[in-house]
């Protein structure tokens, strides 16, 4: 009878051990923890739209955090094969699960791919985000 206690008791800290281990994993991997603030993210892939007039780039950002993004800037990040400029937002904040759309002008229809750098501000000029870059390959 007494080896019985014995074995019960090895498995039940076999279980318990197993249990808090899972946990553990679960608790760092962020299981138990939603996103918070600001999170920006790319939706999908760009757009390139040529003319003879102009020439420009659709980018579409997500917002996966809990707070609305406000002060949202978008610059050309270098080493675009043209300049990236006149980035504009629509529309120019973007709710907790929502998505904005960037439209920039680049200067000339290069091939290659462009890149542009999209952060959240307050009015103090304080970045509120981690810095997304989103990025498109255009053919011409």
């Amino acid at each position: 009878m007494k080896g019985i206690s014995d074995v019960i008791a090895m498995l039940l800290m076999l279980v318990i051990t197993v249990g808090l281990v899972g946990f553990s994993y679960a608790y760092i991997m962020g299981v138990f923890t939603s996103k918070t603030a600001i999170v920006l993210s790319q939706d999908g892939l760009g757009m390139c739209q040529s003319g003879e007039t102009f020439s420009s780039i659709t980018f579409w950002i997500r917002n996966d955090g809990s707070t609305t993004a406000t002060g949202l800037t978008a610059t050309g990040v270098p080493g675009n094969p043209s300049t990236i400029s006149a980035c504009t937002f629509e529309p120019n904040t973007i709710p907790a699960g929502g998505v904005a759309t960037v439209n920039c002008t680049r200067s000339s229809a290069n091939s290659g791919y462009y890149q542009i750098r999209v952060t959240a501000v307050d009015s103090s000029g304080t970045i509120k985000a981690t810095p997304v870059i989103a990025r498109v390959y255009c053919s011409g």
